[in-house]
């Protein structure tokens, strides 16, 4: 059974990490009009306004904690919501990336992969406490629309910590 589940995690995470590759990349997109309200566009239509971020507001890089590790998540220029509300522009919910990938590129589906991408489609701005293993882990944030397709880099923020 164990053998199953890690082929089945390898899977998802090796179709994640090749869309990776898949051709969307980010192009800065600014005509004379829309020089005050500058935006980022990705090829799958994702914009995201200049301003608009992710962070975790209790943690930065380089941070030695003592486990178990509550996350706490800020978003800006954007709101929270739980994925029944459906899909809203400039709205969306939290996942936390744990030592995988540093973001899911924009208009990709965000998987579910135990242990390591953790989906808050209630709306949560926390995380409950998460038991990590002693020693350094790269911790991602990402954001995404009602049906968990990731807004991109620029809606992601990693920090890493050691856990003591």
């Amino acid at each position: 059974m164990k053998k199953i589940q890690f082929y089945s995690t390898a899977a998802i995470l090796a179709a994640v990490l090749f869309s990776c590759n898949s051709g969307t990349q980010e192009t800065k997109t600014e005509s004379h009009e829309e020089h005050e309200h500058a935006t980022t566009a990705t090829s799958d239509t994702v914009v995201i306004a200049e301003g608009q971020s992710v962070n975790f507001a209790n943690l930065k890089s380089g941070d030695v904690v003592k486990g178990p590790v509550v996350f706490k998540f800020q978003v800006r220029g954007m709101q929270v919501q739980s994925i029944d509300s459906g899909i809203q522009s400039n709205k969306g919910h939290h996942h936390l990336l744990i030592d995988t990938m540093a973001y899911i590129p924009a208009g990709q589906p965000i998987p579910v992969i135990e242990n390591r991408i953790v989906h808050f489609g209630k709306g949560q701005t926390e995380s409950k406490p998460v038991e990590l293993s002693k020693g350094k882990h790269k911790i991602s944030l990402q954001f995404a629309d009602g049906v968990h397709r990731s807004y991109g880099q620029k809606m992601s923020a990693t920090v890493e910590i050691e856990v003591k």
